[in-house]
């Protein structure tokens, strides 16, 4: 199975019972990240957190940390993981051009951050540790 975009994948993960949602305000200054850390060590779903203090952007994390879910996001099986990888490397596909009207009305285009003009609103963006010299955007657990 291939995924279009992350909320395709999203959905995947829920039904599957690979995605846990919580609405409690969770704190991005180190408590995502402890969660995130705890989530890990007792092998828990990935985490959607759609009530993140100070922001109304959710935060989505620990989408591949196991491999059953990374096998998930390349339409593979754990146990194939590995060569499907290496299969994928060494002949990787075409990308696939979409026609610009379905560019232009992807529902990602209603929140865009331009270099030279400040959003309204900036990312959530968790930190894991307080020695972080720093932010990750990509990475909340140590």
């Amino acid at each position: 199975m291939s995924f279009d975009d992350l909320r395709s994948f999203l959905e995947y993960l829920d039904g599957q019972g690979e995605l846990v949602r919580t609405k409690v305000e969770v704190d991005p200054r180190f408590e995502i990240g402890a969660v995130c850390r705890m989530a890990l060590d007792r092998n828990v779903p990935a985490l959607y957190f759609s009530n993140v203090k100070g922001s109304s952007i959710p935060i989505v994390t620990n989408l591949v940390a196991s491999r059953k879910r990374y096998a998930m996001a390349l339409g593979s099986e754990p146990e194939n993981l590995h060569t499907d990888w290496m299969r994928r490397v060494v002949k990787p596909i075409d990308p696939v051009l979409r026609n610009t009207l379905g560019i232009l009305a992807a529902p990602y285009r209603h929140i865009m951050l331009h270099r030279n003009k400040r959003p309204n609103e900036p990312l959530p963006v968790a930190l894991a540790l307080g020695c972080d010299p720093v932010v990750h955007i990509a990475s909340t657990a140590p």
